[in-house]
C-alpha cells in the first residue's frame, strides 16, 4: 500500500454523526477530538472555512456549514506526476449537503487522470497522469445513492450536463459520459467504523460501487464481534490521539488482525496515544500477513512518529523497514 502524497479538498465543512466525530462530545462520549475542526479554526481567515467551525463554552464545535468548492474540482489535472490522493481530508463525501451533480463532477475529474485515460501506468505526452484516490467517508449509504446513479450512463450523462451548466464540468466531460466506466480502477472507498454500533457502514460500502474497499476502524472506541469482513481488501486499525483521547485496549487489534488474517486482507496499525495497561504484556506471536509471517514480528515507527505500519510487503513497507528500526508493539520499548 503506497503512502499518502497529498490531499483534495473540493469540500470543506462537516457535522458530527457518530463518537468518533470529536470534542464538543455527542451524547455518550467523555473525550475525544477531530483534527479537522482544529484545522478549520486555524483557517478561518480563508473564505473556504469562513463558517465551518465555531467556539463553544467548552471548545470548538462544527457548525454543520459545508461548501463544495467548484474552483478546486481541477486541481489534480494540473499535478505533472501520478500521486496517492486523500479525498477530503476537511470533510465528508458523502454529506447530505453535497449534491450527486457535485459527486458526478469530481468523479469525472478521477475518471481523467486514471488508467481508461491515460493508457496505463506509462504516461504517454499529452494525457494526464494517473493518480489513485482514497475517499472515507461517515456516511457510505448516503455515497452508495449517488454512486449507483452514477453507474448509470443515462444518469451520468444528465448528472454532468447539469454540472456543465453550472460550470462545474466541461464539454469534454459531457461527451465522455456515456462512455465512462461505472466503476473507477483508481479509486479506493473507505467507511469509518469506532464502535459496534456502527458495523452496519461495511454493509453500505459492501453494495457501493468501487474497484477497492477498505475500512478505518479508527479511532477505535471498543471491540467489533459483529464486523463482517467479507469483500473488504484493506483494514486500517488506530487509538485515538490529542487531548482527552480515550484508551485503546491492544485486544481489540488483536482480534481484527487476526480475523483480516485468516481472510487474506491487508492488514495497517496505526499506534494509540493511549493503550489499556493489561494490554501492554509482551506478544510472543509474529502476525505479520504474507509468506514471510514468522520472520517478521509487527513494527512501529518511533514515538515521534506515532505509527505503526502491518502491511503485505510492498516498496512502501520496505522503504519503512530500511529507515526504522523494527520494535516490538506490545513492549512499547
Amino acid at each position: 500500500m503506497r503512502s499518502i502524497n497529498t490531499t483534495w479538498n473540493p469540500i470543506v465543512g462537516c457535522s458530527k454523526v457518530s463518537p468518533g466525530c470529536g470534542l464538543p462530545r455527542l451524547d455518550g462520549d467523555r473525550a475525544g477530538g477531530c483534527y479537522a475542526i482544529r484545522m478549520a479554526a486555524r483557517l478561518q481567515h480563508l473564505p473556504a472555512y469562513t463558517g465551518t467551525v465555531h467556539h463553544t463554552g467548552t471548545g470548538l464545535d462544527r457548525t454543520g456549514t459545508v461548501h463544495c468548492l467548484p474552483g478546486r474540482l481541477r486541481e489534480p489535472l494540473s499535478w505533472r506526476r501520478p500521486r496517492m490522493v486523500f479525498l477530503n481530508s476537511m470533510s465528508d463525501v458523502g454529506h447530505d449537503a453535497v449534491s450527486d451533480v457535485f459527486l458526478a463532477a469530481m468523479w469525472a475529474t478521477m475518471f481523467w487522470t486514471s488508467h481508461e485515460v491515460s493508457g496505463g501506468s506509462r504516461q504517454r505526452p499529452g494525457t494526464p497522469p494517473v493518480h489513485t484516490y482514497q475517499i472515507l467517508t461517515k456516511r457510505p449509504a448516503r455515497l452508495r445513492t449517488g454512486l449507483r446513479r452514477w453507474s448509470d450512463p443515462g444518469q451520468r450523462t444528465a448528472m454532468l450536463t447539469d454540472a456543465a451548466a453550472r460550470g462545474w464540468a466541461g464539454k469534454d466531460d459531457v461527451a465522455m459520459a456515456p462512455g465512462m466506466p461505472p466503476v473507477l480502477p483508481n479509486v479506493w472507498l473507505g467507511t469509518s467504523i469506532e464502535t459496534d454500533d456502527y458495523t452496519h457502514r461495511a454493509d453500505h460500502l459492501r453494495r457501493a460501487p468501487a474497484a477497492t474497499r477498505f475500512l478505518s476502524l479508527e479511532p477505535l472506541l471498543g471491540p467489533l464481534p459483529s464486523l463482517d469482513l467479507t469483500g473488504i481488501d484493506w483494514v486500517i486499525v488506530g487509538g485515538e490521539s490529542g487531548p482527552g483521547s480515550r484508551t485503546l485496549d491492544l485486544n481489540w487489534v488483536r482480534d481484527l488482525r487476526d480475523r483480516a488474517t485468516r481472510q487474506d486482507i491487508a492488514f495497517f496499525f496505526k499506534a494509540g496515544r493511549r493503550a489499556h495497561p493489561q494490554s501492554r504484556k509482551p506478544d510472543t506471536r509474529r502476525p505479520h500477513l504474507g509468506p514471510d509471517a514468522r520472520r517478521r514480528p509487527i513494527t512501529r515507527r518511533p514515538p515521534r512518529a506515532n505509527v505503526a505500519r502491518l502491511t503485505r510487503s510492498s516498496p512502501a513497507s520496505a522503504h519503512t523497514a530500511r529507515r526504522y528500526r523494527p520494535v516490538h508493539l506490545s513492549t512499547g520499548r
